[in-house]
């Protein structure tokens, strides 16, 4: 599937040795990324988040699923069923080889029009002879002055009965090719039924009979794998990112500190550890122990950036965060926070709730260079150039000897990486570094991901699906002050109710029931960036 609106990138090619040249010796060429296997063995799956990966490091690719073309060609009540995928279908055989021609050229032209760097052709391909096609198909596409297309097969190889079925039961049987035509039941045996037909002319790779080929095997859903010929980053790439995925169902949850402190000041935190341990203890006041990471005194004043502690407000947050987190009752959570002071207390709250707890560097607010401590008012008005020029493309800007959220996305892959190996995990964080992280699940594209709503005292849980991630947002009655800055806004920036109440309602929550719990799917998730219910703007990045 393709992700609209991910800007396009002008590719430049460059021969080594000549127009005769190997395409494996080239340095930048576009990439045929095309799938290997029964059906229900999670291609479709690897298809969608190998897209999402791609799209999200910057990597412009799109997906071509012949079922789609398939189901565009046939009659569904009449040629849907098993028999049309018997290897001695005659009629069945022709339309699906008229199919896969008619993907596999549309993703030529895609790739050959400069619209794109990748192309993942999704589909069963289990024959040596239709693999073949697809290579030579890529090859033939050298002219004088643009090179063949390099061609990856990702074969998934499933012999787990449990996995097969949770894939029948919970994806095919409610697919095109059965709703509202076959009852569950029907569907279901007549799949089991599809899949002995292509068993009938399977032909896995082989390291022998395919030696020229470039791929990997994934085996029982990343259990094992067998990595062949790999040639070029891409291809490094998508091996690296296919041995870090799973398909456990597990939580991530999201949410920022709030920074402030007048009157009210953080202490020592016995559950923080390292480099936050001495930081902390030097802010003890009146024997007084707090843990959060909420609202800051940077926020209240509306500065970018900064170390500050917690706020009042973020105090009064962790601990309902901390009675969230033990209502939850998540037996294997793990807490990963920043290391500014703010994410330490709030991660030191649920020292009891968590399995264990980790700082990474890596989760520190993007920075912001020279205008590190200034509010937006002074940012606006010291550069009014950097300024206009951020508003014109926030995602690519660079702050001055700071970073982009282009740069934030580089520097969170090891993250992204990390969290899709891991089962439940806490992500205790900043704005922009949130805000990369819901772009990576939600597949949001790079003018979507600097106005995605972070907002204070909010906790976003995500939970990964087949082909999808349901996000749920909990707001608790803890006021906040609102960072939200819409493209091209005035700054301005004051003290709101949580994000999306007005202070009425806000009134009518504050009896310490449990928050308000919002939820949606990452495929209809505009909540995240409409505007019409936030009133007012602090600073945010």
């Amino acid at each position: 599937m393709a992700t609209a609106g991910v800007p396009q990138r002008k590719m430049t090619y460059f021969q080594v040795g000549g127009p005769d040249a190997d395409a494996n010796v080239q340095v930048r060429v576009p990439n045929v990324i095309a799938l290997v296997g029964l059906p229900a063995r999670g291609k479709t799956y690897i298809s969608h988040k190998l897209c999402r990966y791609l799209n999200w490091i910057g990597i412009k690719t799109r997906a071509f699923n012949v079922g789609e073309y398939r189901r565009k060609a046939c009659d569904l009540e009449k040629e849907g069923d098993f028999e049309f995928f018997s290897p001695y279908n005659i009629k069945g055989n022709r339309i699906r080889e008229e199919c896969a021609r008619l993907a596999i050229e549309d993703m030529g032209q895609y790739l050959s029009s400069k619209e794109g760097e990748v192309a993942i052709l999704d589909a069963t391909n289990t024959t040596r002879a239709r693999r073949r096609m697809v290579a030579e198909f890529c090859a033939n596409r050298r002219t004088l002055v643009d090179p063949p297309f390099r061609v990856f097969f990702v074969e998934s190889i499933c012999d787990d009965p449990h996995i097969i079925n949770s894939n029948i039961t919970e994806v095919k049987i409610n697919s095109p090719d059965y709703k509202g035509i076959m009852s569950h039941e029907e569907a279901k045996q007549d799949f089991l039924k599809r899949i002995e037909n292509y068993k009938l002319q399977y032909e896995p790779l082989d390291e022998e009979e395919d030696e020229d080929l470039s791929f990997i095997k994934v085996i029982n859903a990343g259990k094992s794998f067998y990595v062949h010929n790999v040639n070029g980053h891409v291809q490094s790439r998508v091996v690296y990112f296919l041995m870090n995925i799973h398909l456990l169902p597990r939580s991530i949850y999201l949410t920022r500190p709030r920074a402030l402190f007048k009157s009210v000041t953080v202490v020592y935190c016995s559950g923080a550890k390292g480099p936050h341990r001495e930081r902390i203890k030097n802010l003890r006041t009146n024997g007084r122990i707090s843990f959060q990471h909420g609202e800051s005194e940077y926020n209240q004043l509306g500065r970018l950036g900064g170390d500050s502690p917690l706020s009042e407000n973020g105090l009064k947050y962790a601990e309902k965060l901390k009675d969230y987190f033990e209502s939850e009752d998540i037996s294997d959570l793990r807490v990963w926070s920043s290391q500014r002071i703010r994410a330490a207390q709030t991660a030191a709250s649920l020292k009891k709730q968590a399995t264990a707890t980790e700082y990474w560097k890596v989760l520190d607010e993007i920075d912001a260079g020279i205008c590190e401590g200034l509010t937006y008012e002074d940012f606006q008005a010291r550069y009014p150039k950097q300024f206009a020029e951020r508003d014109k493309d926030k995602y690519h800007y660079r702050y001055p000897s700071g970073e982009s959220y282009e740069d934030l996305v580089t520097r969170l892959e090891p993250v992204i990486m990390e969290l899709e190996r891991q089962s439940n995990i806490l992500v205790i964080s900043h704005q922009a570094v949130l805000r990369c992280i819901l772009a990576y699940f939600t597949n949001k594209n790079t003018e979507e991901l600097p106005y995605l709503r972070v907002p204070l005292h909010t906790v976003i849980k995500l939970t990964p699906k087949a082909y999808s991630c349901e996000v749920e947002m909990f707001k608790f009655d803890v006021k906040a002050v609102n960072t939200y800055r819409e493209k091209n806004q005035p700054c301005d920036h004051s003290i709101s109710a949580p994000d999306g109440i007005s202070s009425e309602n806000a009134k009518e929550q504050s009896d310490g029931s449990a928050p308000k719990a919002v939820q949606t799917s990452c495929r209809e998730q505009n909540s995240l960036t409409e505007s019409n219910h936030l009133p007012s703007v602090a600073v945010e990045h």
